[in-house]
């Protein structure tokens, strides 16, 4: 009996031993992962990314390391159909990355988002990249300006005509005008090329402020630059462009050397492609070219008769 009492102590301390180590072993377990979720939670409080779990079945949001409220944002409409695909990948099991623009308010922000479904839950890190968006832009801007005038450079130039041109307003129309600065090589032969850089940068300058910030400027030659009017009222546009002409041929005029400005223009009247507008504009600065050079000619023989004529004397003394 006494024999059987001391095994049943036996297993039973045993049993209790067993439970005890286990208890301590899973312990020392639960206090590693706590002290490593710990250390993620540090890291990720001191970094700019946003960690969050979306529960599918309750369609609960929570931030693991920063209070989120994402029914505050709505999805930039451009990046609707984006959102589609990444619902049909992430129901798929897959991981998925991606840029968005989120609008909270009248605020638009860019953010990079990585999603994985785990279950039921979906886990997400989101961060804003509206630093990295903007220097993206800016590298993109440098590159489709021209470098000496800021204008834009011939390829964004016909780009950005074509895509006005297609969402032009019928109850406005877009004018065409190309300048050239008549006899520019002559110039820049005679005084170098790098008073023909100043005279260029002095001339884009007077455009700039010329025109509208609206208006599209855009170098698409040595010396040749084009402007396209956007979005002007039909019944001003003849009077308009006429009184640009004067005023940009006044503006010229005070500069030391005086400039020759060659203007063609063309009004889009219906449906006229860029090219279309483009090959009109230049039939039109090209005979005007013409005119100018008949003029000069002509300027040229009377100073020269008027050298040749006799000159006035009073030597008529002795009579």
């Amino acid at each position: 009996m006494n024999g059987r009492v001391y095994l049943l102590i036996i297993i039973l301390f045993t049993i209790l031993m067993v439970v005890f180590i286990y208890f301590i072993i899973q312990n020392q377990r639960l206090y590693a992962i706590k002290r490593r979720l710990d250390h993620y939670h540090l890291l990720a409080s001191n970094c700019q990314w946003i960690f969050f779990e979306y529960d599918c079945e309750t369609k609960t949001l929570a931030g693991i390391n920063q209070r989120i409220n994402m029914n505050s944002y709505i999805v930039h409409k451009e990046d609707e159909k984006k959102l589609v695909m990444i619902n049909q990948r992430i129901k798929k099991g897959e991981m998925v990355h991606a840029c968005l623009r989120l609008i909270s308010g009248k605020e638009m922000h860019w953010y990079q988002v990585h999603l994985l479904k785990t279950g039921s839950i979906i886990i997400g890190m989101l961060m804003n990249i509206d630093a990295e968006r903007q220097e993206q832009e800016r590298l993109k801007e440098r590159a489709s300006l021209d470098p000496m005038t800021g204008f834009y450079n011939k390829v964004i130039t016909k780009r950005l005509i074509d895509e006005w041109l297609m969402s032009a307003d019928r109850q406005h129309i877009h004018a065409l005008m190309l300048l050239d600065i008549d006899n520019f090589k002559a110039l820049n032969d005679e005084l170098g090329h790098y008073f023909g850089d100043e005279v260029l940068i002095g001339f884009t300058e007077q455009i700039r402020r010329l025109f509208r910030s609206s208006d599209i400027l855009g170098r698409i030659g040595g010396d040749e630059f084009v402007v396209i009017l956007q979005d002007w009222p039909k019944a001003k546009t003849e009077t308009q462009l006429v009184r640009m002409r004067q005023r940009i041929r006044q503006e010229n005029e005070k500069g030391a050397p005086p400039l020759d400005i060659a203007i063609g223009c063309a009004v889009r009247q219906q449906e006229e492609t860029a090219e279309q507008l483009f090959h009109q504009a230049d039939v039109n600065m090209y005979e005007e070219k013409q005119r100018m050079k008949r003029q000069k000619i002509n300027l040229d023989e009377s100073q020269g008769k008027d050298q040749r004529l006799p000159p006035e004397t009073g030597d008529f003394e002795g009579l």
